[in-house]
């Protein structure tokens, strides 16, 4: 097993957990879409748009890599 096993592991249960703020929701969408699970990717891109409550600081980049998606 190597360090990509683990850090999948604790990503889905950061995701079960449903505790992740939108700039979090952002970086793990990008590592869906490199990896083409683009629909989860879009799905979690989405979630984090729709939030206004709080600071997002890569709101651009979450909208660009969405409408690229």
């Amino acid at each position: 097993r190597g360090l990509g096993d683990v850090y999948k592991r604790q990503l889905q249960k950061g995701l079960r957990l449903g505790n992740l703020n939108a700039d979090s929701r952002f970086l793990v969408a990008k590592l869906l879409a490199n990896q083409n699970r683009n629909t989860d990717a879009k799905r979690l891109l989405q979630e984090a748009l729709d939030n206004k409550s709080g600071i997002f600081v890569h709101r651009k980049e979450a909208q660009a890599l969405y409408d690229s998606l």
